[in-house]
């Protein structure tokens, strides 16, 4: 004799009924089946809603972008901000993990996996995604130091294949005040004081031992940049 178990479903200790929608992403759900005899058994699936939504193509990318305009400078990256012909699809870029960072190091090697960039990190502004990198190795945690310089390429997954075919590259070089991809103090020191008038002289005055300590350092010229 065949008898038909109980079946419910639970997302942690709500139970799931007919007509429940699920919200972009991953969501685990628990499926317990119950027979007369009290026997029962629970295992857990993960229900994934993907965002088809086309996504437009990039029609800008700024780095350091103050007051509207974009600065020069790579010594420290703020933030970065992607405009887009149209924020439809945007928010799953984010909430879906579909934009990465690369990091290399100034001649051109991968020197760390993929990261998923999060909303703590990325936020929508209407059709512009922007990349908020002030408590990152990027700028602020690491502004004395040149651990943080190399080539970094945003990759994003625009189709939703995983393939992060659509990519933009940028540099960070710790003393490069006016974005010629190395430090040299004879032609760095006016940029750097004439950002006084964007930043805080602070955060200027605590910039000069780069000129000293990172003299000469420069970036691979044939690296391909987007900005």
């Amino acid at each position: 004799m065949t008898v038909n178990p109980t079946v419910v479903y639970h997302i942690g200790s709500s139970a799931v009924t007919a007509g429940h929608i699920f919200p972009l992403g991953r969501t685990v759900v628990t499926v317990t089946a119950t027979d007369a005899a009290g026997n029962s058994a629970a295992k857990n699936v993960n229900v994934n809603v993907v965002d088809t939504t086309s996504i437009a193509a990039i029609t800008e990318f700024v780095v350091n972008k103050v007051n509207g305009v974009a600065q020069a400078q790579r010594s420290i990256i703020f933030g970065i901000d992607v405009t887009f012909a149209a924020s439809s699809g945007l928010d799953a870029l984010i909430e879906l993990g579909r934009i990465k960072l690369a990091h290399y190091d100034i001649n051109g090697n991968a020197i760390a996996m993929d990261v998923v960039l999060t909303q703590s990190i990325v936020k929508r502004i209407g059709s512009t995604l922007h990349f908020d990198f002030t408590n990152s190795n990027l700028a602020i945690s690491n502004n004395s130091s040149n651990m943080g310089d190399g080539y970094y390429k945003l990759k994003f997954d625009l189709d939703g294949s995983n393939s992060f075919a659509t990519t933009r590259s940028f540099f960070r070089l710790w003393g490069d005040f006016n974005g010629d991809k190395k430090v040299d103090p004879a032609t760095d020191t006016a940029a750097l004081n004439a950002l006084v008038a964007v930043i805080p002289p602070a955060l200027v005055n605590s910039q000069r031992m780069a000129l000293l300590k990172n003299k000469g350092r420069k970036l691979n010229a044939n690296w391909t940049l987007d900005n």
